[in-house]
């Protein structure tokens, strides 16, 4: 007897794991927007536009040490995810069954590994990319502080990409609809 696709086995949407791309997406963009605004204002300082103003307010170094704690949080939240993910890849595989419990479990067996190698696959994409995000901000918040110290460093200030978080999102949203 020859076993087919199950056409019902089809993966579940991954709720979880779309927030925290979300979150992440959302990280970058304020990261990116408070960044530029400390662009536009180190112009307009070395323009002397500022006066005796700091080209770095306290609310916008605030805002960066806060993204840069969202990273950190998000790169652990994610970097356990994985950990777990890959426990529970390998307990699904090491399972012992016998031939009536697969016949039982066999599509439940098989929607979950599904669901599990796709969370796997964009778990270790983000966490790929994830550090040298976190690394990026880390280095743009110590520049601000050294700015907002007295350094006039006269370079601009790169945010760093978090658009893998959403080619993260459009994969679980592909992998999600296609046939099993």
């Amino acid at each position: 007897m020859r076993v087919t696709s199950l056409p019902s086995a089809r993966i579940a949407p991954d709720d979880w794991l779309e927030r925290q791309c979300r979150q992440l997406h959302d990280v970058g963009c304020a990261l990116t927007g408070t960044l530029e605004q400390v662009n536009q204002r180190c112009e307009a300082a070395r323009a002397g536009q500022l006066g005796r103003r700091q080209p770095v307010t306290l609310e916008q170094l605030r805002e960066v040490e806060g993204n840069c704690q969202s990273l950190r949080r998000l790169q652990r939240t994610i970097q356990e995810a994985l950990y777990d993910t890959e426990q529970e890849i390998r307990e699904l595989r090491e399972r012992d069954l016998t031939p009536a419990d697969l016949i039982v479990e066999a599509e439940y067996l098989i929607v979950r590994y599904r669901f599990l190698r796709r969370r796997n696959r964009v778990l270790v994409g983000l966490h790929d990319e994830l550090p040298r995000a976190a690394l990026q901000a880390l280095h743009c918040l110590h520049r601000l502080r050294r700015l907002r110290e007295g350094d006039r460093e006269a370079t601009l200030f790169y945010p760093p990409g978090c658009e893998f978080a959403l080619a993260a999102l459009e994969q679980l949203r592909d992998e999600g609809e296609a046939p099993p």
